[in-house]
Order: structure tokens, then C-alpha cells, then sequence
């Protein structure tokens, strides 16, 4: 996506909605045949992971699931090669101890999923984040809004009739393509748009995750004690994280560089078509170096925007043009950008963004009585560094439509830095997830990443690149 291009995207998100809404009925036909292309909401993702001296610091932790492997059901009796639709809150983590019996309600046969992205998942992973519906014959399509309405679909194993489906397009069912989701209780899909619904989606509608039986077991009797670094853990979580993604959350990877920034690892592309590069990149991780978060977010907003390079000498040439920025220009709609910052310590060795940011937020009037944000931001970063960290984020969600979402990796409630994270979350528009070993990461790398589907922006995003203590750990 060029400049023109971004110029364009800033602009219709500021035309009247009146306007946007008569255009687009004015283009409209009673009814549409299937040409092909998806309509649905995308989520574009840079993941920006901490790989200082710090992250090969060894932790206490449990195996990582294993397919192959048949785990113990006695605890709370989940069908090994049976599935199970949830809608989970905190963050993304379950407790089985008060959660099984919600979700042993909603089991279904792999025989009754109908979406090949699920399925491939729940085969590699034993799990799948996306957004999903049921739909049964005389019962037409439901889905919950909240954690509350888990169990008021009426989910029903010995029903052939019954389907699970993703938020993906386009759907194929019994041997053809549709485009949209029908209203009929009788058949759930159909091409004629006035006939179809996506108010099953709509908003916060749709259950987001699918585990194996299996699976569940696992998390049932996780927690055998092993020592294993934090960056190893990581990079466990991440891929299994990609592995687990649907096909239309778009992803970069991006790290930090010793202590100079940081640089593009594996460049933006569509859905899953880069996780080997990413399995590769992490792999290849090794923590050293220091914590230079703001000049990292920096160099992020400098792909995001398609910006000229200042830190990211070695990033992956597939990402720019010589020493400009590119990405891809994929089309979806309701696209939402998301920058995912994961971190286990405060800043260091982070100054050399301050005069950067101070002069993008200059102008800017910052909420009163939020201490964090200030405009002459280099006056806080003392020592180490880091004081603009929050102002970029500012910018970013205020400025650049850009998410910024942070996992504070193995820090405790209250320590400063968890407590700088959160502040970073706050002002860049988005969630702090605590996280504490591999499960908490995972779960906060994919609630983060799906919360672009369940919620996204109402306009598309001018680049490819979609708190609480008590919920993880």
C-alpha cells in the first residue's frame, strides 16, 4: 500500500457516514451472485516480542500439548476425539474448575465442523480462535454475545443436521460455494444478500473458541515442572499461537535489536501463508541485549505508515523497498490494525526516539490528569529511557488508527514494569494482559489478535498492519 493509498483510506474514514451508506446503496443490487472475494472482518497484526539478556531467564513450567499423545480424561470427562465451542472471558483463559460444566454442554462431532480453518487447526494445535457460529436445521444460526450466553444454543451432538461455521468467506457446504450466512432455519447458506444475515456476527456475536477434547484434558492435568528459558516459552506460545489463528488475521513479526531498536523478522502477509517464516524467525530468537521498547514501537509505526527505516537495518527485505517500507495491499473490510507488544522488564537503553516522538506530539492535548502523558515526554525517561513510550502509543491509536496492546511477560501485579505496560495499553487504546508462564501467553497472544474480529473498526485500516490481574496465572 503506498502513500496516495494511505491518503485515501484517512480520507473516506472521514467522509459523512450518510454519504458512505448512500454510496454504497446506490451500487447495491436486490440480489447478488457469488463472484468470489471475502466480505469478512480482518484483523492485521505485528507482533513485536521482547528478546533482551532478561528472556533467557529460566522459568518453572509444564509440557506443551502434544497431538499425539492421549491424556487422561478422569478429571472432567471430555471426550478425547469429540470438539468444544466456548465463548471465554478473562482474557482468553478458562478455569476448568468452575468453566467444564459450561463447556462440556457444547459438544460437537468433528463430522458437524464445517470450517476447514477450524478443522486444520484442531488437528495440528487442538485448538482454534476465530469467530464461530451454530446452526441447526428449524433452529437457524446462533451464537453468544457475552460469557453469560454460552450454553443458550441448543448444541446437540446426535443432530446430523447441525453445522459449526466461521466468520470466513466464502462458505462451502455440500459441494458449494455461498456467500453469506442465511436467515432460513431451514438451510444455513445462501448467495441472495437480501436472504442472508451476518447479525450472528454482529458486534461482539460469536463463540471464539473450539478445543479437542483432548486438549481439555491436557489443560486439565497441566503443570508437570520443568525449567525452560522465557524466550523458549515465547516462542512455544507464538507458534502454537499461529498454528491455532484463522486464515484472516493478517501477521508481522517484528523484535527488538540488542539495544538500538527494533527490526521486521518475517513481513506482513496474508492469513497463514507465513508461518513457517515465523516458526523459522523464532527459532532463530536468542535473548541478549537490552529493552529498547520505545524505539521498537517506533520503528513499528515506521512500517505501519510505510515509512523510511531508522533502526531496522536488518529487517527482512521483503518488508520494504530498498530502505522505505512496503505492504501489502490486501482487501477486506472492517479491517482493524494491531500492534502486540510483548515484554518482561521496563525499558533500557531507550532514548533515541524521545526528540521523534516529542515532535509528532507537540501539538497534541494530551487527557488531563493522566500523568503518563506529557509533551515534553523525554524529561521522564531518566536513566534508561522510555518515558515517550506512552505518547507513541497515544499517537498511534489517535493518530495512525494503530491498536497498541502489551503482555507483560512474567511480571507480578505492581512492579514497575507491569505497571509502565499497562500504561502504554491505556494510552495506545487497547488491553494489558499479565501473563506468566506458556498457557497465559498464548491466551493473551490470541485474545488479542481475535478481539480485532469480535470488535472491529468500522473503517479499513490505513496499513495491513489489526487489564486485569485477576484473569491470567
Amino acid at each position: 500500500m503506498n502513500t496516495m493509498v494511505y491518503l485515501a483510506h484517512r480520507f473516506v474514514k472521514s467522509l459523512p457516514a450518510a454519504l458512505l451508506l448512500s454510496t454504497s446503496a446506490a451500487l447495491a443490487d436486490d440480489t447478488e451472485i457469488f463472484t468470489g472475494g471475502s466480505t469478512s472482518a480482518a484483523s492485521n497484526v505485528v507482533f513485536l516480542f521482547d528478546t533482551s539478556g532478561s528472556m533467557g531467564t529460566q522459568e518453572d513450567t509444564g509440557p506443551s500439548y502434544d497431538i499425539s499423545t492421549v491424556y487422561d480424561d478422569s478429571t472432567y470427562g471430555f471426550v478425547a476425539d469429540h470438539y468444544y465451542l466456548y465463548r471465554p472471558g478473562n482474557g482468553g483463559s478458562i478455569d476448568l474448575a468452575t468453566e467444564a460444566s459450561s463447556i462440556l454442554q457444547n459438544e460437537v462431532l468433528e463430522s458437524q465442523i464445517n470450517c476447514d480453518d477450524a478443522l486444520q487447526s484442531l488437528a495440528s494445535n487442538g485448538e482454534y480462535a476465530g469467530k464461530m457460529a451454530y446452526w441447526a436445521y428449524g433452529d437457524g444460526w446462533s451464537a453468544p454475545d457475552d460469557v453469560t450466553e454460552n450454553n443458550d444454543s441448543p448444541i446437540d451432538t446426535s443432530d446430523s443436521s447441525a453445522i459449526v461455521e466461521c466468520n470466513l468467506n466464502p462458505h462451502t457446504y455440500n459441494g458449494s460455494t455461498y456467500k453469506y450466512l442465511s436467515k432460513s432455519r431451514w438451510f444455513p447458506f445462501t448467495n441472495n444478500k437480501k436472504r442472508g444475515t451476518s447479525k450472528v456476527f454482529k458486534g461482539n456475536g460469536g463463540f471464539t473458541r473450539i478445543w479437542s477434547g483432548n486438549y481439555l484434558n491436557y489443560v486439565a492435568q497441566y503443570g508437570t515442572s520443568g525449567q525452560k528459558s522465557r524466550i523458549e516459552i515465547l516462542r512455544e506460545a507464538a507458534i502454537d499461537t499461529i498454528e491455532s489463528l484463522p486464515e484472516n488475521v493478517n501477521l508481522a513479526l517484528m523484535r527488538f535489536d540488542g539495544s538500538n531498536g527494533g527490526y521486521v523478522s518475517v513481513a506482513m502477509k496474508s492469513g497463514k501463508q507465513n508461518k513457517d517464516e515465523f516458526i523459522a524467525a523464532l527459532n532463530a530468537f536468542t535473548a541478549d541485549g537490552s529493552t529498547p521498547i520505545t524505539e521498537s514501537m517506533h520503528e513499528a509505526r515506521l512500517l505501519l505508515t510505510e515509512q523510511h527505516l531508522v533502526y531496522g537495518h536488518q529487517s527482512v527485505s521483503d518488508s520494504r523497498v530498498g530502505d522505505i517500507y512496503q505492504i501489502p495491499d490486501l482487501e477486506a473490510c472492517n479491517t482493524t490494525t494491531k500492534l502486540i507488544l510483548f515484554s518482561d522488564g521496563e525499558p533500557t537503553n531507550d532514548k533515541a526516539s524521545d526528540s521523534y516522538i516529542e515532535n509528532l506530539v507537540d501539538d497534541t492535548t494530551f487527557p488531563a490528569g493522566v500523568i503518563s502523558l506529557v509533551n515534553n515526554c523525554s524529561n521522564q525517561s531518566g536513566d534508561y529511557g522510555g518515558g515517550c513510550a506512552e505518547e507513541l502509543a497515544y499517537h498511534l491509536f489517535h493518530n495512525d488508527d494503530v491498536i497498541v496492546d502489551t503482555i507483560g511477560g512474567f511480571t507480578s501485579a505492581g512492579n514497575a514494569a507491569a505497571i509502565k505496560l499497562e500504561d502504554i495499553a491505556n494510552a495506545g487504546g487497547g488491553t494489558f494482559y499479565p501473563a506468566s508462564n506458556y498457557e497465559d501467553i498464548k491466551n493473551a497472544l490470541l485474545d488479542s489478535a481475535v478481539q480485532t474480529l469480535i470488535t472491529p473498526t468500522s473503517f479499513t485500516s490505513p496499513a495491513i498492519a489489526v487489564s486485569s490481574y485477576n484473569s491470567l496465572g
